[in-house]
């Protein structure tokens, strides 16, 4: 269908995020309905054992990390015993988050958690990981390019949203372009990353969102989510 209604076609994988947005992002903000048409096919999968979980306490803001950090460990330790059988990830945002992570957690969840600094360590942290019965990947790079079909992933946990850095001069100019380009990157993001444990219909996996400024990024941005992460979306009691 699509070859025989297009001249000209790009393919791409995975999550391109909400439509209009990347829209403009790709130069067609000019365009009139009608010269263009986008198609959105529903997932087959079902998602009623892969809730996604978040908290409105405890941002991860720079002026208010300091104090959130222990708090979210504290969360991240009661998480981990209930999962205490299962393997796991954290995607921690960076690597102070990681380094903090494994100074506060308990010890029975910080000998679980298998942690690397640079891509190197993070194949064989990989390895390591796939290895065991019940570890948990710990690191700021594991929102995408990774399959842990199965029982290789039943819970995730995001401990800092994934906004892009400000201080690149790229990123600001794309933020001062395009509307909505900063919110809807980091929600882009977020949902390449809910997808790394369910692979298959009939997977499951358990997310966690624990910045508690996730909440007013679903209250302003609400509109650049897609009806299916919006579908799973409760918050924690």
């Amino acid at each position: 269908y699509l070859h025989n209604v297009s001249n000209c076609e790009l393919f791409m994988s995975a999550t391109l995020g909400n439509f209009s947005l990347y829209k403009n992002m790709i130069g067609m903000q000019n365009c009139e309905k009608g010269q263009y048409i986008g198609l959105d096919i529903p997932s087959t999968f079902h998602y009623e054992k892969s809730p996604i979980y978040y908290s409105d306490k405890n941002p991860m803001s720079y002026a208010m990390k300091a104090t959130s950090i222990r708090p979210i460990c504290e969360t991240i330790t009661k998480i981990c015993q209930i999962f205490k059988d299962h393997r796991g990830i954290i995607q921690t945002g960076n690597y102070e988050n990681s380094k903090n992570l494994l100074k506060l957690v308990s010890a029975d969840v910080k000998k679980r958690l298998i942690t690397y600094h640079n891509s190197k360590e993070k194949d064989l942290a990989i390895e390591s990981y796939l290895e065991s019965s019940n570890g948990i990947l710990v690191g700021p790079t594991l929102l995408e390019g990774l399959n842990f079909d199965g029982d290789k992933c039943r819970f995730s946990i995001c401990m800092k949203l994934p906004y892009a850095n400000l201080a690149d001069n790229l990123t600001a100019a794309k933020k001062a372009l395009i509307p909505d380009w900063y919110a809807g990157n980091c929600i882009s993001n977020m949902e390449q990353g809910f997808g790394r444990g369910v692979r298959f219909d009939g997977d499951w996996c358990v997310n966690f969102i624990l910045d508690g400024c996730f909440a007013n990024l679903l209250r302003y941005s609400q509109n650049l989510f897609s009806s299916n992460t919006l579908s799973r979306i409760k918050l924690i009691k």
